[in-house]
């Protein structure tokens, strides 16, 4: 699957229309409230997937990106640092998984879902658990 990289052009433009909008008053800015509306996204990104309409599916993933970035902020997160930091443990855990696999004699593609997933998982605690989800 081949889609459009996010640039740096429309990380800003989010910024900056946020900011926009909350100087003005328009947008939330209640880190609780934010939060509770990162999951009505979610769970309208899940109506979408399950309708198949990649149009929907898009609008839907869009608005939840940008509550994401919203609740970040309004939280005091640091966007920038926490992107860089999610980075380098996909990263670290991606090769790890490869090492290990090819130390087996297997291509990762050739994985089953629960074999990559339990790599996955034994890369997480090689990384320390304390290190976030992805």
């Amino acid at each position: 699957m081949r889609i459009s990289k996010l640039t740096y052009r429309e990380l800003e433009t989010m910024l900056s229309v946020q900011e926009t909008a909350e100087e003005q008053g328009i947008l939330p800015t209640a880190p609780d409230g934010l939060l509770r509306k990162m999951e009505e996204e979610l769970g309208e990104v899940m109506e979408a997937a399950t309708d198949g309409d990649p149009v929907r599916l898009r609008e839907e993933f869009g608005d939840l990106l940008f509550t994401v970035v919203l609740a970040a902020r309004a939280h005091g997160v640091n966007i920038g640092m926490a992107l860089l930091e999610t980075n380098l443990k996909v990263y670290h855990r991606c090769f790890y998984v490869r090492d290990r696999s090819k130390a087996a004699g297997r291509d990762t593609r050739e994985l089953t879902e629960k074999e990559r997933e339990d790599l996955w998982a034994e890369a997480k605690r090689q990384n320390g658990a304390g290190n976030g989800d992805v």
